[in-house]
């Protein structure tokens, strides 16, 4: 994978083990097919976003698309 997407991965921690993760070099039809133009790109709800430069920007977008982001932590 690319060095952005390693980067934001790291930023996760271990919570980067929740993440349903498809790597974009590995299955390029299932990122072409879902019109992925960047990475690392997350999705929200079907939403397509990124790529981000911090996890505070992460979390306040998430939050915007499901009011559970927080309820877990």
């Amino acid at each position: 994978n690319d060095r952005g997407t390693r980067q934001q991965m790291l930023m996760f921690g271990e919570a980067v083990k929740m993440l349903r993760y498809v790597d974009c070099h590995k299955k390029p039809d299932m990122c072409r097919d879902a019109r992925i133009q960047r990475l690392p790109t997350l999705s929200f709800n079907g939403v397509h976003e990124g790529p981000f430069q911090n996890i505070e920007d992460i979390f306040t977008r998430a939050s915007k698309r499901d009011s559970r982001v927080f309820k877990n932590l």
